[in-house]
């Protein structure tokens, strides 16, 4: 395997992690409910 290949194989690895972070899927429909209320109190 390249080295820049499993570079590649890390950053998706990383990205995977981040997408399916609990934390982060908890707070996203907090992240969209303020962005509502900003955008609509405008």
């Amino acid at each position: 395997m390249r080295i820049s290949q499993a570079y590649a194989s890390l950053r998706g690895y990383d990205l995977y992690v981040w997408v399916h972070d609990a934390d982060l899927v908890n707070r996203f429909p907090h992240i969209i409910n303020w962005g509502l209320k900003t955008l609509l109190s405008s």
